[in-house]
């Protein structure tokens, strides 16, 4: 019986690291797009500098 408890609380442990990383892949990939977001926009806000500071 113990040894089936074990296993059994092995096994939810080993799902719960499973949601864990479910979700900071998640967040990581949404990190991720902000990033890449944010720096288009400031390449395009330089972008527009420089066409400020040439005038």
């Amino acid at each position: 019986m113990n040894r089936h408890m074990k296993i059994e609380l092995q096994e939810k442990i080993a799902e719960e690291y499973a949601c864990i990383e479910k979700y900071i892949k998640s967040r990581a990939a949404n990190a991720i797009q902000q990033l890449e977001e944010s720096y288009g926009k400031i390449a395009d806000y330089r972008k527009q500098l420089k066409n400020i500071n040439q005038n």
